[in-house]
């Protein structure tokens, strides 16, 4: 009996796994992030993955669908800390984003994004 109930639970998973393969195309992108609030990626209704992370040595402050501010919104720690990725595969956000950073130049957000 035990190994039909592993038997089921690897059958599901490879099907969960390879239907969002075959529905899904990951683009990858980077974004510049400066010290005045700009638009990382535009909305997208068909986004059903995504992931970002901070590839830089400064913290990045982002928000959905509004102006970036410093202290606000999702917090993106610096590179090679916890915290610098976030990741949704569930109740993705289709809005667009915009980051700020409060040091100096440009900080790079790396970007992943999963299209039906």
């Amino acid at each position: 009996m035990k190994r039909c109930i592993v038997l089921t639970v690897t059958v599901l998973l490879v099907l969960a796994t390879s239907a969002w393969a075959v529905r899904t195309t990951l683009t990858h992108s980077t974004y510049s992030v400066t010290t005045s609030s700009g638009q990382a990626f535009a909305s997208s209704v068909n986004r059903n993955y995504l992931l970002l992370q901070n590839d830089s040595n400064q913290r990045l402050y982002c928000k959905f669908n509004a102006t970036a501010v410093l202290n606000e919104g999702i917090t993106l720690a610096a590179q090679g800390t916890v915290g610098d990725t976030m990741e949704w595969f569930e109740r993705v956000p289709t809005t667009a984003l915009n980051c700020i950073h409060g040091g100096t130049g440009s900080k790079v957000l790396l970007i992943a994004q999963g299209v039906q």
